[in-house]
């Protein structure tokens, strides 16, 4: 048996499955979001504007339904060439199980590779309609940067802050100064901001005095944009490059960088759960259930499933309660899809 001809017919068939079940996913989740949209609009709601709020809240729930479309899509194509009897020919000329669930593993990885392509484009995208709108202007919100705690009473993406005020603090975490400015902007050039008519109160241990400058710089090392995207943006509507760099920052401040990390590692190790998943359809349809109705498989399946994406959505918080690294808590379902698609495969029949 010719193993490229094999793998063509299994691929091939295996991705249109993947396409069929996503598209189906895909229009069921624009359905009930433009219900939604109906719903929170009112009676003078148009369904145009509905329409495309549906629309534009698709491409970020891509990466969520992946595991699920791509593992029914496998399970289904499996179960339509065992129904033909074509598995049962594989495994009489000899070829495994293991390498089946290769041939099934290549349109997986391609269909993973176009979801996560149009939801990070989507992401992108999002933030320069975001950007040219001018709708992620933020108001009142603090920042740590340094020894200093600086809260800002509105910034603009093009840099421009106003109401600054900057708590600085020594090693003891004692007050040591108090920097008011009506505006600050940020000097790209210098990556610095730059404050005009500031009014510094500078605090001692017996006393306190009071400097007024036309201009100077305030200690905030992050950019506008830096500032904008983690106010602004979820973890899930971020790039893993954003991601990344939000992690950095929050580690360079000890601050908490938990969420921005799970979302990290999530992203990160999608393609290998997803893999995990295959597995599983691969050794449960060549396995001794091979001879189920497809009806039982697909129950199966959607049980597997959503198994697999609540025990993902339960362990990772517990990173956060518990205070242990999450990748940890990323790994140990994804640890358990591969443990359990392996234990399949040894025993398939």
């Amino acid at each position: 048996m010719k193993l490229g001809l094999m793998d063509w017919h299994i691929g091939w068939t295996i991705l249109l499955s993947i396409l069929v079940v996503t598209l189906a996913v895909v229009f069921l989740t624009f359905i009930f979001s433009l219900i939604d949209e109906a719903q929170l609009g009112g009676k003078g709601a148009r369904v145009g504007q509905a329409v495309v709020a549906a629309l534009w809240a698709l491409p970020p729930r891509l990466l969520e339904i992946m595991p699920f479309t791509v593992f029914m899509g496998a399970l289904i194509g499996l179960g339509v060439l065992s129904s033909h009897s074509e598995t049962t020919v594989y495994r009489s000329a000899g070829v495994s199980t293991v390498r089946i669930a290769v041939s099934c593993a290549i349109p997986s990885l391609i269909v993973v590779a176009i979801l996560m392509g149009i939801s990070m484009t989507f992401t992108v995208i999002e933030g320069k309609v975001g950007r040219d709108d001018g709708v992620r202007d933020i108001e009142a919100e603090w920042v740590k940067s340094g020894s200093s705690f600086v809260e800002i009473g509105s910034m603009s993406r093009d840099g421009v802050a106003n109401d600054v005020v900057s708590y600085v603090f020594d090693d003891e975490r004692n007050l040591t100064s108090v920097a008011r400015a009506q505006q600050a902007q940020y000097d790209w050039d210098e990556s610095k901001w730059r404050f005009e008519g500031t009014q510094t109160t500078r605090v001692l241990p017996s006393s306190s005095t009071v400097e007024f400058d036309d201009e100077g710089f305030f200690h905030l090392k992050r950019s506008p944009e830096s500032l904008l995207a983690a106010i602004t943006k979820k973890p899930k509507k971020m790039t893993l490059i954003e991601l990344a760099k939000q992690i950095e920052h929050l580690k360079s401040e000890n601050l908490d960088a938990r969420r921005y990390q799970i979302e990290f590692w999530r992203t990160l190790l999608l393609p290998v759960s997803v893999l995990g998943l295959v597995l599983i359809a691969t050794s449960f349809v060549m396995g001794q259930t091979r001879e189920m109705g497809m009806g039982t498989r697909l129950m199966i399946g959607v049980a597997v499933g959503f198994v697999f994406h609540y025990v993902q959505a339960f362990v990772t918080p517990l990173s956060i309660v518990y205070d242990f690294h999450p990748l940890i808590a990323i790994g140990v379902p994804v640890a358990f899809v591969w443990t359990v698609g392996g234990w399949l495969t040894v025993h398939a029949r």
